[in-house]
């Protein structure tokens, strides 16, 4: 036999033998978002004995696609930011799942109080944020537990904002602070405002909606749903894990999001360490709200080709931000954030009271006359016990380096991902997905 030979069958042995002590190993993935879902698939292609527990009645997580009438609705996940080079992106590829043209940030209308147009032009807000970057910049060398509301307020006491109202600058915080972080200003720390990284590339959102993704990763794995968890027991030989019943496995992989987690939901016995409770305790869970509104026709003609219809009304953050689906989707549908305080508001409201004072809004934008919605839906995430918000940030009393202490594997036995353990990517379904895959190449590893 050549050597060539020799090294071609211990390889194949080793394969075989790695694959043998796989098929011997079960593991248990709490909880069917992108991030258990990937990991789950990941794992069970490498030969493991997986089970996905889902506390829901539906995979996706905080991917979730309703329709209706031929539309499709995401309350929520909806872009791929970054398009190159995202893991997304080649998943939309495989799956099929279609993506829509590039959306525009830069292609947008702000309306004032009082309904009139063009409130602050392209020259200012670009204005604004220079100014802004350059004080985040000085507070993140000089005082990295400020927030990014005090370099703002640091901005306007030197004077340098005086070319902005009040209201205006607070709704350039709502609309570029807290809509992306999805927390309060007040509370969303500087160092937050500069963590993680950003993928290369525009961003996109999907033709018929997200969940093509999430059941494209789902297919062939044994998905229990209804099973929420409520106790994770863990040893130096096994887990437990108690969802309606007992599983037992030899890992678990839990990838709840921080909101569960900070509740208490799950109980763990050991308790868990020190560092990763006090991580779980001081990063944020924030909060961003959809109000979708299908209407009879496209009143809003003049804005009919912009992405973003803007509003710095007189209450900071309400109804300040609209996506116009129909310059993708050719339906007359708009599309309603509200973020931080404002969406807590409005989580306490019935459907009837958040939609009209959607369309109060609309009103002083567009006239009295215009129809009345034909469908409408709206999500509360902080009422979601699953849940409870939409996803992290860091905010001033947290740091940025505790997600590396809330994605650490505790005693080899229990591990975590999810968006809000991702370093590079917090805040996304791509972190999302890829910290999934670390921790199942980190099980495998073993």
């Amino acid at each position: 036999m050549t050597d060539f030979m020799k090294r071609s069958v211990l390889l194949l042995a080793g394969c075989l033998l790695s694959l043998q002590l796989a098929a011997q190993e079960r593991v248990l993935v709490v909880g069917a978002g992108i991030a258990g879902l990937a990991a789950a698939k990941d794992l069970q292609k490498k030969g493991y004995d997986v089970t996905v527990l889902e506390a829901r009645d539906r995979i996706g997580g905080r991917i979730w696609t309703l329709r209706s009438e031929g539309i499709s609705y995401d309350m929520g996940a909806g872009w791929i930011h970054g398009i190159e080079g995202n893991p997304i992106t080649e998943l939309a590829e495989k799956s099929g799942t279609g993506m829509t043209d590039i959306t525009e940030y830069e292609n947008a209308v702000i309306y004032g109080a009082d309904g009139s147009r063009n409130e602050i032009s392209r020259e200012l807000f670009f204005r604004y944020q220079e100014i802004f970057e350059s004080y985040a910049e000085a507070y993140l060398e000089e005082n990295p537990y400020a927030s990014v509301a005090d370099a703002v307020e640091q901005a306007r006491k030197n004077g340098e904002l005086d070319f902005l109202s009040d209201r205006q600058v607070a709704f350039l915080l709502n609309t570029e602070m807290e809509h992306e972080y999805a927390g309060e200003a007040e509370q969303l720390s500087i160092e937050g405002y500069d963590e993680g990284e950003d993928m290369p590339g525009e961003d996109v959102l999907f033709t018929d909606g997200y969940d093509g993704i999430t059941d494209y990763l789902a297919e062939g794995l044994d998905i229990r749903l209804n099973r929420p968890v409520t106790a994770i027991r863990y040893s130096d030989r096994q887990v437990e894990v108690d969802a309606g019943e007992t599983f037992v496995a030899d890992r678990v992989l839990v990838t709840v999001s921080l909101g569960v987690l900070k509740a208490g939901a799950i109980r763990f016995e050991p308790v868990l360490p020190q560092t990763k409770r006090r991580a779980i305790d001081d990063l944020a869970m924030g909060l961003l709200n959809k109000v979708w509104l299908t209407f009879p026709e496209v009143f809003w003609k003049q804005d009919k080709d912009i992405d973003l219809i803007q509003y710095a009304g007189e209450q900071k953050g309400r109804f300040a931000e609209w996506y116009n689906v129909y310059k993708y989707s050719g339906k007359p549908v708009l599309l309603a954030f509200n973020a931080a305080y404002y969406a807590h508001e409005l989580e306490q409201q019935s459907d009837d009271a958040v939609t009209e004072d959607a369309m109060n809004v609309l009103k002083k934008l567009y006239g009295d006359d215009i129809p009345a919605p034909v469908d409408v839906h709206i999500t509360r995430w902080q009422a979601d016990p699953f849940s409870l918000g939409a996803y992290s940030y860091t905010p001033v009393n947290g740091r940025a380096e505790q997600r590396e202490d809330l994605a650490a594997p505790v005693a080899d036995r229990v591990f975590f991902a999810g968006e809000a353990t991702s370093s590079d990517y917090p805040a996304t379904t791509h972190g999302a997905y890829l910290s999934g895959l670390r921790e199942a190449r980190r099980i495998q590893r073993l």
